[in-house]
């Protein structure tokens, strides 16, 4: 019953009891009751446990008798996102239940970058990539699970960890193990800062329903260079990782922005980056256009010349097939 999405509980153990809150936990928590042969409610969320119960329940969950509801996960999500690497390499948690936590460790961790973009704000994002880089070496089928981290709201921050999932996955499926192991957390921290540029650009240009005026995309295909700029200033992150933000916007054909850089002239990172950024914007909540559905997106990418057709075909792979 326990370790994946589709079960009815998730077991607490006792490496995931250290993630949650003792005195109030913030969710039902439930024990297996032998006399009655299934699982029972223990305590419920938000009340107040005493040191006896607290005893009790660390003695129930060392016997595999601690569970959570399902119904509850994304509230317990958001507590394992502040310890990644105990979410991640925890054996009651199924792959898709780990991306869940992924998606909010990194949405958590973004946020605080974009308010502050400082060395001291993007070392937490460096070392839970580096964890999530470690996480797909071991098993690089884990990829197709990462689309269970995908969100649908249309802040930022949202859009970063999307860009970055599938980035993060396009980037595996296109390597050779080596590269896997020496860059692929470079090339996922350019990911997932790649619009870091856009904090420069107002909110009214940004939300913008209609078509913006010729002095307001000006503004929009700043943001590349201003991005490099806000990161060369914090420092600490590799050429690989800059050049996925100064690269997203570029096309093969020469038609993107701000360099109107044309096929050798992009690298692998910043090809990677576009694709992922386009497919996520046209398949996402956006006030400009209509929200394409996967299959849609799939083919647009495919069908543009200005995108690595490769890349384009595996993304468009690994958008449509079900989850491993």
């Amino acid at each position: 019953m326990a370790g994946t999405l589709g079960s009815e509980y998730l077991e607490i153990s006792p490496n995931l009891l250290t993630c949650l809150p003792r005195a109030r936990p913030p969710v039902n928590l439930y024990r297996y009751d032998e006399g009655v042969d299934r699982v029972v409610l223990y305590r419920e969320r938000d009340r107040v446990l005493s040191s006896r119960v607290k005893a009790e329940m660390e003695s129930i969950c060392q016997e595999g008798r601690l569970f959570l509801a399902r119904g509850d996960f994304a509230a317990f999500s958001e507590l394992l996102s502040r310890n990644l690497g105990a979410a991640l390499f925890e054996d009651t948690l199924g792959d898709g239940e780990k991306a869940v936590v992924v998606g909010d460790a990194l949405a958590a961790r973004l946020g605080d970058f974009l308010s502050q973009p400082l060395a001291s704000t993007v070392e937490p994002l460096a070392h839970d990539l580096a964890l999530l880089a470690d996480w797909l070496w071991a098993d690089s089928n884990r990829v197709f699970s990462l689309k269970r981290g995908i969100r649908v709201r249309r802040e930022l921050t949202d859009h970063g960890v999307n860009v970055c999932l599938l980035g993060t996955a396009l980037y595996v499926l296109s390597s050779h193990e080596k590269d896997i192991r020496e860059h692929l957390s470079q090339a996922a921290l350019g990911f997932l800062l790649h619009d870091v540029g856009m904090t420069n650009v107002p909110d009214h240009i940004r939300g913008k329903e209609s078509t913006l005026l010729h002095k307001e995309r000006v503004r929009v295909e700043e943001h590349p260079e201003v991005g490099l700029k806000i990161l060369r200033r914090v420092g600490g992150l590799s050429e690989r990782s800059l050049r996925a933000v100064a690269e997203h916007h570029e096309r093969l054909d020469g038609s993107g922005y701000p360099r109107r850089l044309k096929a050798g002239e992009i690298s692998r990172e910043g090809r990677v980056c576009a694709l992922a950024d386009a497919y996520a914007a046209m398949t996402n909540e956006r006030l400009y256009a209509r929200t394409l559905s996967a299959e849609e997106g799939a083919r647009t990418i495919v069908s543009d010349k200005g995108f690595d057709p490769l890349l384009a075909k595996m993304l468009a792979y690994y958008a449509l097939r079900n989850e491993a």
